[in-house]
């Protein structure tokens, strides 16, 4: 509805009042330079060049050379994809239309509040929408079950895939997750051990570290996979799976894959997930944790990582 007001110039702009009130100073409320037009508000007045080019990946709206309102939400709904790749323009457009939005807030507490425009409380504020909002209008829904596989594939475009293992040995657990880039491309590998426990205890919180881990990284698009069905079948579903001993483990891992973009679990055969189960062996072997990047990988680690990519 904002957007279709926008389109038909109809928002009360200090311009379209004075057509029909006596308006003693018709200029903008932000920057007094110019008629406050809807044009000027939305992309002439620095204000609102500051707040898109902080808030929306660095688009100028000077350089739409905007004629009408209309103008403004057709460049929305048929975003600039040289800000960002094919696949994400859905996102430019919601961040676009929330800025636009927030433009008019911002406006509104100039004016009724008399206080100077807080840009960088705007920009938060866009970025805060846009992060709720992004992850509710997902094509792609937050804990969903990709097929079933067998052998390990690249996640899509722009998403890192995270395999987790866990291996148990008389004395304690070992926990193991790889990250691994749409090229098979391996990012990093962690382990450490943990105190024994059971296994079902020990994968899920495998995979509760392989979130925080991805949450530390900034990761926004991922995948995590796992050979534990059990585990990916209570996270997917936990009221139909009410383990006791795991629930505060679902419980957190459902809460922080919000935290994401895109958030997916699926199982994996444990064929397709040698590389992981590598990596625990090694960790059950040693008394702290590993950590790995691409050019110091154990021999073995880096041919069963090839041989998957």
């Amino acid at each position: 509805m904002y957007l279709w007001r926008v389109a038909v110039n109809a928002l009360p702009t200090r311009e379209n009042l004075m057509c029909r009130l006596d308006i003693p100073d018709p200029s903008c409320v932000q920057c007094n330079q110019e008629v406050e037009s809807a044009i000027h508000l939305f992309s002439r007045c620095q204000a609102a060049k500051a707040i898109w080019f902080g808030a929306c990946w660095g688009f100028r709206p000077d350089y739409g050379q905007f004629t009408s309102t209309s103008d403004i939400i057709k460049v929305i709904l048929d975003p600039p994809s040289t800000l960002c790749q094919s696949q994400d323009l859905w996102r430019l457009t919601l961040n676009m239309a929330i800025t636009l939005e927030e433009l008019w807030h911002t406006r509104n507490e100039v004016l009724h509040l008399t206080s100077p425009a807080n840009i960088y409380a705007t920009c938060l504020r866009i970025k805060s929408k846009f992060k709720e909002y992004s992850r509710i209008l997902s094509p792609c829904e937050t804990l969903r079950l990709s097929k079933d596989s067998v052998k390990w594939a690249p996640p899509p475009a722009g998403t890192v895939k995270l395999n987790v293992n866990a291996t148990i040995s008389q004395s304690k657990a070992a926990l193991a997750v790889i990250a691994r880039n749409e090229r098979g491309t391996v990012l990093k590998v962690w382990a450490k051990s943990i105190p024994l426990c059971s296994p079902l205890i020990a994968e899920t919180e495998t995979i509760l570290w392989a979130l925080n881990i991805a949450y530390g990284a900034n990761w926004r698009n991922i995948a995590v996979q796992s050979d534990s069905k059990s585990s990916i079948d209570a996270i997917l579903d936990p009221s139909g799976f009410p383990v006791w001993a795991i629930s505060t483990n679902v419980f957190n891992i459902c809460q922080l894959a919000k935290s994401f973009s895109s958030c997916f679990f699926s199982w994996i055969n444990r064929s397709g997930n040698a590389a992981t189960h590598v990596t625990a062996k090694y960790a059950i072997n040693c008394l702290g944790s590993l950590y790995f990047v691409p050019g110091n990988l154990p021999a073995s680690l880096a041919i069963v990582c090839e041989e998957d990519a």
